[in-house]
């Protein structure tokens, strides 16, 4: 079987004997859009009826996420999921037609050669040709271009990911707490605090209102994310459009 390829970096686990350290998944894009997943309530119902509902399409992809580890869902689901197409496209002569599937693929450049110039003259021709049309940025173009079932939305930042679903799992555990309070427990994460103010006396109403603002903005963040997730889309921050009736 030919090896797959993502368009990010995906999940690894070692082996039995040289298992590797959480970060080798957990820094993975694939990983976070499981956790969010797992969140989402409306999913969470499909999988307790086992794949009925609201979310049965979604469910047909994704199985139960709740029902085992990472590492069996990934290579049970998350393996094809998100992995480009087996279909390759390698570097070879075209004979007639170029197929009407290939001409709007922006992961492809179509040269024409003239095949009466030195091989030396070609090569630098088609070199520089190269470079203008490669820009080196191999990861975001790939990504772009990403013939995935589930492709991954714009460039995901892990560490944003972490902290926002962090923040939310918090609120959820303690919904007493206030936002300026959620946001003092959690000032190991910068930001959180602002500065000038991480000496502050409670009654400074104004660091209150600065601390709520920003706990706030992670809670809209990730609950956006975790209604999109639903949607088959992640990391999604852009608010879904209402159904129309």
């Amino acid at each position: 079987m030919n090896p797959r390829h993502f368009p990010y970096q995906h999940p690894t686990f070692g082996t039995e004997k040289k298992p590797k350290l959480k970060s080798a998944w957990e820094n993975s894009v694939y990983y976070w859009w499981w956790e969010y997943l797992k969140r989402h309530e409306g999913y969470k119902r499909t999988c307790s009826q086992e794949g009925k509902g609201r979310y049965a399409k979604l469910y047909a992809d994704f199985g139960d996420v709740h029902a085992s580890d990472f590492k069996t869902w990934w290579r049970e689901y998350g393996v094809i999921l998100f992995s480009e197409p087996q279909k390759e496209h390698l570097l070879s002569v075209i004979e007639g037609e170029i197929p009407a599937e290939n001409l709007g693929n922006p992961s492809l450049l179509f040269v024409q050669i003239p095949l009466n110039l030195p091989v030396r003259t070609i090569k630098q021709k088609f070199e520089k040709l190269l470079k203008k049309h490669h820009k080196g940025a191999k990861g975001i173009r790939y990504a772009r271009a990403s013939h995935a079932k589930y492709p991954v939305i714009g460039q995901p930042n892990i560490n944003a990911l972490k902290t926002t679903l962090m923040v939310y799992d918090y609120r959820a555990a303690n919904p007493d707490l206030t936002l300026w309070e959620i946001a003092l427990i959690l000032d190991q994460f910068k930001g959180f605090v602002p500065a000038k103010n991480s000496q502050m006396k409670l009654a400074d109403h104004t660091a209150k209102n600065l601390m709520s603002a920003t706990v706030s903005r992670y809670l809209k963040k990730a609950e956006t994310m975790i209604e999109n997730v639903g949607l088959g889309r992640f990391p999604d921050v852009k608010k879904a459009p209402s159904p129309t009736k």
